[in-house]
């Protein structure tokens, strides 16, 4: 629930039987972190019903793919699913400067649900997202035994077209077929911008240009 309160904006999340949502399941042995940024950011959240919040303290945990908000008290609390289907990060922390969206509501696809955000790298008729994740890796030293365990970042990227919600998969054939209502146009400007489409840049270049024509 949000509400207003004499100290400002009051937060609280609870689960059907009134009880705070904290999650605390790892433990202090795992190096690194399961979150996006190693800090709180400011971000604006859009709600299921298109009801807006503006500047809440929040993180992702991409491990586990949850929306992590600090409430009025400074409580760390966790987001349910279907609450929240857009978070845009105002001041990310990340190595590029510059708003952050990440959306759910995507098709399900590989292990991700409906519910799995995404950071929204190109939206339009032709979206380009990509999947953010980590991993626990256990890696065992054979000469002395000792165990380690940290956390891998893993990302894979999608494409959204009127063909569905698709890997993408790095062959100019892929590529152009999604954009084949244009082909003269992408083909052209693929020629000219001498576009390699197995690298990111470049796709995106491509998909900007699509996106663009009328």
């Amino acid at each position: 629930t949000f509400s207003e309160g004499i100290n400002g904006r009051v937060i609280r999340v609870q689960d059907i039987n009134g009880r705070s949502l904290i999650k605390e399941k790892y433990d202090g042995d795992i190096e690194g972190s399961p979150f996006l940024n190693p800090d709180w950011s400011d971000v604006d959240l859009v709600l299921r019903h298109g009801k807006e919040i503006k500047k809440i303290k929040a993180n992702l945990n991409i491990e586990s793919n949850e929306l992590y908000i600090k409430d009025s008290a400074d409580k760390v609390l966790v987001i349910q699913d279907f609450i929240v289907t857009e978070i845009v990060f105002t001041n990310s922390g990340l190595p590029s400067s510059g708003i952050h969206v990440f959306r759910n509501g995507y098709p399900p696809i590989d292990k991700q649900s409906v519910n799995f955000f995404y950071e929204v790298l190109l939206d339009g008729k032709i979206q380009f997202v990509k999947m953010l994740s980590k991993t626990i890796d256990v890696i065992k030293n054979e000469l002395s035994g000792e165990i380690r365990k940290e956390f891998v970042e893993n990302n894979k990227y999608y494409i959204l077209s009127d063909k569905g919600f698709e890997n993408l998969r790095y062959q100019k054939e892929f590529i152009l077929d999604v954009m084949k209502d244009k082909q003269m146009a992408v083909n052209e400007f693929a020629k000219v911008n001498k576009i390699n489409f197995k690298k990111i840049p470049d796709i995106q270049k491509l998909i900007t240009f699509y996106n663009g024509l009328k």
